[in-house]
């Protein structure tokens, strides 16, 4: 019996429910067991409701991760029900889960204190005063992400800040009322953090000192955050040596001497994002030269880099594994032809090379194009 339990654990939520529990009397007790169903995934299950939601809840004593995310049928009423009997809850994804409101995360405050990541994207009626319930509850949050969740402001995010000190990650996407406030709270009330993203806020200049804080950082996002300068970002792999990934793509004061600056110092730095940045081929002949860990660069929408900055990156950054050069106009298709055939270890992206990846994945999947038909 044991060891059909542990085999059973590999098995997916929807097996065990339409397959295994039909075989016969012992394996529908057996699919059943309370250690199948510490983990409850209905993410994109449409047609699932209230009444789903509880029996699949009331199946164990402890439920530990619970994914809803995408789910149209389930009503707030019954989980905040659900948030009352499953208090081992550490991670709860309700990614645009429409009927998420304050009072949902009132109660998800009074009850699971043992969350650790909370899913809140796209939950947009969201405001400051759930975050502060959460806040309150629980303390040993080390995720929360709530991008487009448009209402919350920095009195959100401080609460957040000054209760849970374990924070790791935090994304604020296009959360256009959180400023600089809310990156300094961060700073200094989360010595942990390692991950936030930033991408379309309020913040300006003045949160890059903020961020320069935060010593453990390995990823952060700036964005479309046109407010930030050049001058500001140049030094922040100076100060946060651990950086891998970092984004400041859609701000188009960034020039040449901030992104050869950053890869000067970004000893750690695996991911560069720079889309559409006022960068040239000086910039890329530095990157070469400079790094020795890059493996993702995407330059795309940089008009003025050309032929000569993409041949001297390939053949002088022996890490890197992708290159985004969508819309770059100057850079012409058949050097890229070339490339691709002189550094197979390298991911070129163009337009036409992706149009080409999609049609063969077409094919493969069994579409005919009126050329496969003629010939």
């Amino acid at each position: 019996m044991h060891i059909l339990i542990v085999i059973f654990k590999n098995l997916s939520m929807k097996t065990l429910l339409s397959t295994v529990s039909l075989v016969c009397k012992t394996w529908y007790r057996m699919a059943r067991d309370p250690g199948l169903w510490h983990h409850i995934d209905l993410q994109h299950q449409h047609k699932a409701d209230d009444r789903v939601l509880w029996i699949l809840t009331s199946l164990s004593d402890r439920v530990v991760t619970l994914n809803l995310c995408d789910t149209k049928l389930i009503s707030s009423d019954c989980l905040m029900l659900v948030a009352e009997k499953c208090p081992s809850l550490q991670s709860l994804v309700l990614t645009r889960f429409f009927g998420v409101v304050d009072e949902v995360l009132g109660c998800i405050g009074k009850h699971c204190h043992q969350l650790l990541n909370l899913h809140l994207e796209g939950c947009y009626r969201i405001t400051d005063e759930g975050l502060v319930k959460i806040a309150e509850g629980c303390e040993r949050l080390r995720q929360v992400h709530l991008s487009r969740c448009s209402y919350v402001t920095d009195k959100g995010i401080c609460a957040l800040a000054t209760k849970c000190k374990y924070l790791q990650q935090i994304t604020l996407e296009n959360c256009r009322k959180v400023t600089n406030n809310s990156v300094l709270a961060l700073a200094e009330g989360c010595p942990n953090m390692e991950f936030i993203s930033l991408m379309f806020t309020a913040v300006t200049d003045e949160s890059v000192q903020h961020i320069r804080k935060m010593r453990k950082i390995t990823v952060l996002d700036l964005s479309s955050n046109p407010s930030v300068n050049p001058r500001s970002l140049a030094s922040i792999t100076q100060f946060c040596s651990k950086l891998e990934c970092i984004n400041v793509s859609l701000n188009e004061q960034l020039d040449d001497d901030c992104i050869i600056e950053i890869v000067r110092c970004g000893r750690e730095l695996k991911r560069l994002y720079c889309v559409s940045c006022a960068i040239t081929d000086r910039a890329l002949i530095k990157i070469g030269e400079y790094t020795k860990t890059l493996v993702t660069l995407d330059i795309g929408w940089c008009k003025e880099v050309t032929d000569e900055g993409v041949c001297k990156l390939s053949a002088t950054c022996p890490t890197l594994r992708y290159l985004g050069l969508i819309r770059c106009d100057k850079v012409t298709a058949d050097t890229v032809e070339h490339l691709v055939s002189q550094f197979p270890h390298i991911n070129y992206s163009t337009f036409l090379l992706e149009s080409r990846k999609l049609i063969e994945k077409a094919r493969q999947g069994g579409f005919q194009f009126n050329d496969d038909i003629n010939q």
